[in-house]
């Protein structure tokens, strides 16, 4: 099931795995508008320093699952690539630096899901492309329209300044 105890870390050093994470369809990840993983495959190795209690974990998370539309509703298949490299520790004393792992045992399972959730679009949706026309005074630019009005567009910081200068010029 792919846990590891801090002695079995210890005692390897070095993991090499590939392996396909079987995930229930009980579990619930709705509020990450997941409604369930059709598969989950991991390739990479683990290295352990029993000097600094840690964990080392790099490798490839390739999943595909059915993701919850956030415009509509809807359900559509979603997959995407993680390259994951990250340092987990088992001693509070680096939690400042790494992953805090709470108990003698690594759950590869809930930290690969974790990475998953983490690495989805907030507001995932499969026509993420289309532009709905909502609201009043606006217009669709191309970026070469949009840099030209930048460029045209005077700093509202400096309209203060300018009026100032203008009053010393008067002035004078």
């Amino acid at each position: 099931m792919n846990v590891y105890t801090k002695r079995e870390l210890n005692n390897k050093k070095k993991i090499d795995l590939n392996f396909e994470l079987e995930i229930s369809q009980d579990e619930d990840f709705s509020a990450y508008l997941v409604k369930g993983f059709n598969k989950i495959q991991f390739k990479g190795k683990i290295n352990y320093s029993d000097t600094l209690e840690s964990v080392e974990i790099k490798g490839k998370i390739d999943f595909e699952l059915m993701a919850i539309d956030a415009r509509n509703g809807g359900t559509f298949p979603y997959k995407n690539s993680i390259d994951w490299d990250d340092s987990y520790t088992f001693n509070e004393e680096y939690s400042d630096q790494q992953n805090l792992i709470l108990n003698d045992q690594l759950v590869l399972k809930d930290l690969i899901i974790e990475q998953i959730l983490l690495n989805i679009p907030v507001n995932l949706s499969n026509n993420c492309g289309t532009i709905s026309k909502v609201g009043k005074n606006w217009s669709l630019l191309s970026e070469d329209q949009f840099n030209e009005q930048q460029e045209n567009r005077v700093d509202e910081r400096w309209s203060k300044l300018l009026e100032l200068q203008e009053k010393d010029k008067n002035i004078k």
